[in-house]
């Protein structure tokens, strides 16, 4: 009874210790975001401040103190809270091991001696911090004159309990036992694949089915779809891109080159660059290409500062409005992955690596990544029906379980035109039929 009781107080505090670190992660996503947005106020202003005479030079400086003033009281009452929480986050783990020895104790006596004392000590009150900050406020140009130079509003709260939303819209039946990959076009179509099938199939909703427009019986590694419906493949012919044209349904090759590597996975961001993850087991070397319209290599991704390779499987490639890169890496000895954030210029500017409290039993496997619209991104994991949402920077804003909409086995993700989530799944283990759907989600909220 006692050592249940116990067990059960440990049960409540490492639940609370999980819940503190995703605290200081926001917390501390918080902090970066307050340095960020303190230096492009002060460079907005800095920016308005030379098209202005000198007769408002008074005026500007005292915008910038204000400014300074605020983000002061801003990091004093994060640092506070982060602090708090940090404390609280190394006093909940201490006791955790404090109790677990005490229940290992095989003094009976001693036992029931300070049992009771140990329970009480289990009563450690959870830190409680703001719901939401009022971060520095932004800078609004005003008229070129003495008395409107400019001024400060506050900005949007930024809120730490996320609010998301997931609804199902529409369910589709396939003929493909799994869909590894999908792809939506401008016509409310669909590219989709099943890698061990080696079948790609374009695909238009039909009902509660998905008609096929066409099947090809290609091994695809990585897909995307250009303006003109016609798709690139990352397939086993060699080091460049292929293009499937949909008038001829012919493979042909592209300027898109990434020897001596194969590609192995395709992304094509908002502004047109072909992103392309390449791998080579025989030289040991992984890399990404980022590449414009005629195939020229603008970045390539391949070593770090300290000239060590960064990937060890560049899986899937999705990238924010900001310029940043997202890549999945996958290490397939140990089963596992992480998420790579690259900025534009070839630096690391954060990884990814899961979240304690799901992942307890398996490791961090990411499977898919994709972009919203409100940039931010998902990352679908391998093992498990959650659904990972960071922001542009790649920290974890929150995570959705979508068995709680009754999806299970997901597969793939992308949105279409409509801004709708679409979720590509398996069959069910075990079964053979050919019956993997796909899902198109309403999403709000990230």
């Amino acid at each position: 009874m006692k050592i249940q009781r116990l067990k059960e107080g440990q049960g409540r505090i490492q639940s609370s210790n999980a819940k503190s670190a995703i605290q200081i992660g926001q917390l501390q996503n918080l902090v970066n975001e307050e340095n960020r947005k303190h230096l492009k106020v002060r460079t907005d202003i800095t920016n308005h401040k030379k098209v202005i005479k000198e007769q408002v030079e008074k005026h500007f400086n005292e915008l910038s103190n204000k400014l300074d003033q605020s983000h002061e009281n801003v990091l004093s009452s994060l640092t506070s809270n982060l602090n708090a929480v940090s404390l609280f986050n190394t006093q909940t783990k201490g006791k955790t091991t404090e109790v677990q020895d005490f229940i290992q104790i095989t003094d009976a006596s001693k036992f029931f001696r300070e049992v009771n004392e140990m329970e009480q000590s289990l009563d450690i009150p959870i830190q409680q911090i703001q719901s939401s900050y009022i971060l520095s406020p932004k800078f609004v140009t005003g008229n070129i004159t003495q008395c409107n130079i400019g001024s400060f509003e506050d900005d949007k709260i930024v809120s730490m309990e996320p609010n998301i939303s997931l609804v199902i819209k529409e369910e589709y039946q396939s003929e493909l036992p799994a869909i590894v990959f999908i792809r939506p076009c401008v016509d409310n179509s669909y590219w989709i694949c099943d890698t061990k099938e080696s079948m790609l199939q374009k695909v238009k909703p039909d009902g509660a089915k998905l008609s096929k427009i066409s099947q090809y019986e290609i091994k695809v590694y990585g897909i995307a779809v250009l303006s003109s419906n016609d798709v690139l493949l990352a397939t086993e012919r060699g080091t460049r891109l292929q293009k499937l044209t949909i008038t001829a349904g012919k493979l042909i090759d592209t300027v898109y080159d990434v020897a001596p590597l194969v590609p192995v996975t395709i992304h094509i961001t908002s502004d047109n660059k072909v992103v392309v993850g390449g791998s080579s087991k025989k030289l040991g070397r992984r890399a990404v290409f980022v590449m414009n319209e005629q195939g020229g290599h603008e970045t390539v991704y391949e070593h770090d500062q300290h000239n060590q390779p960064i990937f060890t499987y560049p899986r899937s490639i999705s990238s924010t409005r900001n310029g940043n890169i997202f890549v999945l890496d996958y290490h397939l000895g140990r089963s596992s992955g992480r998420v790579v954030v690259l900025e534009q210029g070839g630096d690391i500017i954060n990884e990814y690596t899961g979240h304690s409290d799901i992942h307890t039993d398996q490791p961090f496997n990411p499977r898919d990544i994709v972009a919203t619209p409100k940039d931010n991104v998902v990352v679908k994991g391998q093992n498990y029906s959650f659904l990972y949402i960071l922001n542009n920077q790649g920290y974890l804003v929150t995570y959705y379980n979508i068995k709680n909409i009754g999806i299970i086995h997901p597969f793939s993700l992308a949105f279409n035109t409509s801004g709708q989530l679409c979720i590509g799944c398996s069959r069910a283990a075990g079964s053979n039929t050919k019956e993997a759907k796909l899902y198109e989600v309403n999403i709000s909220g990230f």
